[in-house]
């Protein structure tokens, strides 16, 4: 297991002691390995630390690098990996998503025989309540039309999927840390012009669905913090596609906010 020189693997973790050791030994045990993880700790208040640490004595092989700082999200642990990263080539992973051995094979293999890519996403598995589904993300994808449109209308990049150049993200200031959420989802977009996407169909990772039943609290700031997005990239797409995007957007909120209305008056008339 020769290591690739040109992976960096950059996880962000806050509080995450009870599945970080997993993520870690999906990495470890790749076929072949990465130049480096960088795990950036994100102002955990539990016994992360504790468990990255004890992988790093188990491993000693794999050149791992914790970082610690403060709870500013994940936006934020990802840029401060960027910035330490070595490699030419980011891998991006969330701390409670796993990868099959051969994701970083296959990947690399790609990028070596189509060199005019910088930017490649695979497919997944989305694992929620121990139950998994295979998520084709490019279903709808069209080469034909423009990246930034369909992102747009729609973000099909997962983070833990996600290969890219190094010089990329660097030239976009990497993720917009003032956003509370959907931090990816702007920054594909904002690098969208720039990327010359690669989607490749091989399944090499497990996405795992971690939430609580969202409440209209949470919906609404997610609503708001999404039309952030939406106003802050406008000027990377067409009107059409601009207003049919916050059209439907509105219509799915509208949807999703009744119901989760619908559901608090059934709890409380159990009650």
């Amino acid at each position: 297991m020769n290591p690739n020189k040109d992976i960096s693997v950059i996880i962000p973790v806050f509080n995450g002691e009870k599945y970080i050791e997993k993520t870690l030994l999906s990495v470890a045990r790749q076929t072949t390995l990465p130049l480096e993880i960088i795990v950036v700790d994100d102002g955990s208040q539990d016994n992360t630390c504790e468990v990255i640490e004890s992988f790093i004595y188990a491993y000693p092989e794999i050149t791992t690098t914790l970082v610690k700082g403060h709870h500013l999200g994940p936006g934020a642990a990802r840029n401060t990996g960027i910035a330490t990263a070595r490699g030419s080539w980011i891998a991006f992973l969330d701390s409670d998503d796993l990868w099959f051995p051969k994701k970083l094979e296959v990947t690399a293999n790609y990028y070596k025989h189509n060199t005019e890519t910088n930017f490649i996403c695979h497919n997944e598995i989305h694992r929620k309540d121990d139950v998994d589904k295979q998520i084709n993300y490019f279903r709808k994808y069209d080469r034909s039309k423009s990246l930034t449109s369909q992102l747009f209308q729609g973000s099909f990049l997962s983070t833990s999927a996600i290969v890219c150049k190094k010089s990329l993200l660097s030239k976009y200031d990497g993720f917009d840390i003032s956003l509370p959420n959907a931090q990816d989802f702007d920054l594909w977009i904002r690098m969208s012009p720039k990327i010359r996407l690669l989607p490749i169909p091989d399944l090499l990772g497990i996405y795992v669905v971690r939430y609580n039943n969202i409440s209209s609290g949470p919906i609404l700031k997610r609503a708001k913090n999404l039309y952030r997005v939406y106003q802050k990239n406008k000027n990377l797409v067409s009107n059409l596609v601009y207003f049919n995007t916050l059209i439907r957007f509105l219509l799915i909120i509208m949807l999703e906010f009744g119901w989760s209305v619908q559901k608090s008056l059934i709890l409380i008339h159990k009650k």
